[in-house]
């Protein structure tokens, strides 16, 4: 900071003032690291992410219940940081589905029914300005907005009543097509609908990615008239995945966080051919895969957690203690109550950070921020 000051008799007092902000020569980053605990974990060797530097203490943050997690999820589809169209219809779908949740559980004026339904319209205007500019959203967009209920079709262009019937199907035409089918009206299915969706069940049952396959069946879930079809898909599914019943699968090593996801909202979705135990470890893998902004790697796969975790409208109230072991710098025992979350900071001289709930399964979270300096080359996307 430079401050020049001009004084003389007879004429008025000059300053100019010069200041230089300097940053820091780095990027930050918050590093998260998330297990579904039951029999104990030590989140001590995740406290330095070198070459990263840490910035300030690392803490611990637990969550029961799951209207946390969807808040979050939610917030990591803000339409201000989406540009896709795709994302833009899972961000508005997901907002609709989160809406239908909390009015059904909390009433129209709780703060999380607002918070969707305003994100929700917000990436239905978004999708439908890009029109503005000479790049249109396809019908089938539109019509993936309009089943979510929260906008209506005076607002939207013009519905088509069937499907396009192209001559080649891709994978990604398939399932915008099978997220797209309007409800029936008065019971009755139009045929070109059953005869689109025949045709990409068959072409899903061969796609490459078991992700892919997944969303095809979260598709049909809420489409009890399609229900032979989705079971076509979920059996396909698990034969390519092959889910043991501590809820582990079979992926390509190169597969994403948002293929994982999908595959584990996908299989959670099959809510009669899982144990209870299978289904809990299910949800365990489902919640890892989340981020520190709430996403589960992609628009899709968020929208697909957030779906399964509705379906599970899980939000329990029995008290559960945590227990956490610092090491050298002692230990803490916290009562989680209720659905919520509490957060931890870890302690100084911590050389231990051993979680283990008393009884059941927990959801833990170490989170600390970091700095890359410019010197180190940014992360690989995962």
């Amino acid at each position: 900071r430079l401050l020049a000051r001009v004084e003389a008799d007879g004429i008025p007092t000059d300053e100019l003032l010069h200041e230089v902000d300097v940053d820091v020569a780095g990027e930050e980053y918050t590093i998260a690291r998330s297990v579904y605990v039951s029999e104990g974990v030590d989140f001590a060797p995740y406290l330095e992410r070198k070459p990263y530097l840490a910035q300030g203490p690392a803490k611990l943050v637990f969550e029961q219940g799951y209207e946390e997690v969807i808040a979050r999820a939610l917030d990591s589809l803000n339409p201000e940081r989406i540009y896709a169209r795709d994302a833009l219809a899972d961000g508005a779908i997901a907002a609709g589905r989160i809406k239908e949740f909390a009015v059904r559980k909390y009433g129209e004026d709780h703060p999380l029914a607002k918070r969707a339904n305003q994100l929700g319209r917000d990436a239905a205007a978004k999708l439908m300005g890009l029109a503005g500019r000479g790049n249109a959203p396809e019908l089938l967009l539109a019509e993936r907005i309009f089943v979510t209920g929260l906008v209506s079709k005076d607002e939207l262009p013009t519905l088509a009543k069937c499907p396009e019937d192209p001559k080649i199907l891709t994978v990604d035409a398939a399932i915008r097509g099978l997220e797209a089918e309007p409800v029936p009206e008065s019971g009755a299915v139009l045929d070109c609908w059953t005869a689109f969706v025949a045709r990409s069940t068959n072409l899903l049952t061969t796609a490459a990615s078991p992700g892919d396959i997944a969303r095809g069946a979260l598709a049909l879930a809420p489409r009890s008239h399609r229900a032979l079809e989705r079971k076509t898909l979920l059996k396909k599914l698990v034969e390519r995945v092959a889910p043991t019943k501590e809820g582990m699968i079979t992926l390509d090593p190169g597969a994403s966080r948002g293929e994982r996801s999908m595959v584990f909202a996908a299989l959670l979705s099959d809510r009669d051919g899982l144990s209870a135990f299978t289904r809990d470890m299910l949800k365990g893998w489902l919640l890892v895969q989340r981020d520190g902004r709430g996403s589960f790697g992609n628009a899709a796969a968020t929208r697909a957690a957030i779906e399964a975790l509705i379906a599970e409208e899980e939000s329990p109230r029995q008290k559960l203690e945590v227990r956490v072991d610092f090491g050298a710098a002692g230990a803490k025992t916290l009562t989680l109550a209720g659905a919520g979350r509490q957060e931890l900071i870890i302690p100084r001289g911590a050389d231990r950070v051993f979680v283990k709930p008393e009884s059941g399964h927990v959801l833990a979270r170490m989170e600390r921020r970091y700095l890359r300096p410019f010197s180190v080359e940014p992360p690989k996307p995962t």
